[in-house]
């Protein structure tokens, strides 16, 4: 099984072929992640960024927005914290997944109404 910036290029690649609104961060260091300039549900045009966190897929990725929301799970500089619920984080929810990431992006657009939507039932 593949692990860390491996599985996560992996995981990036399969979502930019679905979304192509999405882009490398850095096409000639794909490892930096993605990023995707969207309106939210607040009407407000943000840039939403996942970055490659050295434990993945164990720890979630980086995920930084800016501007950032005005949300307790952001903090000032758009880093969101990962919410515990119950006493568990609702990465571990994700990341066993084949693409937790996908997942990870549909959460987004449930809570915060980022402009782009996966079919997981596809």
């Amino acid at each position: 099984m593949k692990e860390g910036k491996n599985l996560f290029l992996e995981h990036l690649e399969e979502i930019i072929s679905k979304q192509l609104e999405w882009k490398f961060i850095n096409e000639k260091d794909k490892y930096k992640g993605i990023y995707i300039s969207t309106k939210w549900r607040d009407g407000i045009q943000r840039v939403t960024r996942i970055i490659f966190n050295g434990n993945y897929p164990e720890s979630p990725p980086i995920l930084k927005v800016t501007p950032r929301p005005k949300d307790k799970c952001f903090d000032s500089e758009g880093f969101l914290h990962w919410a515990e619920n119950r006493q568990k984080r609702v990465w571990d929810r994700y990341k066993h997944h084949l693409n937790p990431l996908i997942y990870l992006i549909d959460e987004l657009y449930d809570k915060y109404g980022l402009d782009i939507l996966f079919d997981l039932n596809a």
